[in-house]
């Protein structure tokens, strides 16, 4: 298996671009192992809906809206940490 890489990730109503983002990034990625990490801040368009369909293994950090992209990555960066992985990537 080659090296693992954390993605952080934050959205706010962007359901069809993050999707198109996801599928862009497993396509891209062969060798190596990834785990996304998606903190998504009180979407009300179906975004948490439509990754859990699609991308049942990321995971998905819920906001009540208040968080904003700065405090969504922060969060989401805490978390990815936690597995210890040879590469981050935001």
């Amino acid at each position: 298996m080659g090296s693992t890489i954390s993605v952080i990730m934050a959205c706010h109503n962007r359901r069809d671009s993050t999707i198109k983002c996801l599928r862009a990034l497993h396509l891209a990625v062969e060798t190596a192992s990834i785990t996304i990490f998606l903190v998504d801040d009180g979407s009300t368009d179906g975004t948490v809906e439509a990754v859990n369909v699609e991308f049942p293994a990321i995971n998905i950090i819920s906001g009540d809206g208040s968080l904003y992209w700065a405090a969504s990555m922060a969060i989401a960066e805490r978390d990815a940490m936690r597995i210890h992985p040879d590469y981050f990537s935001g």
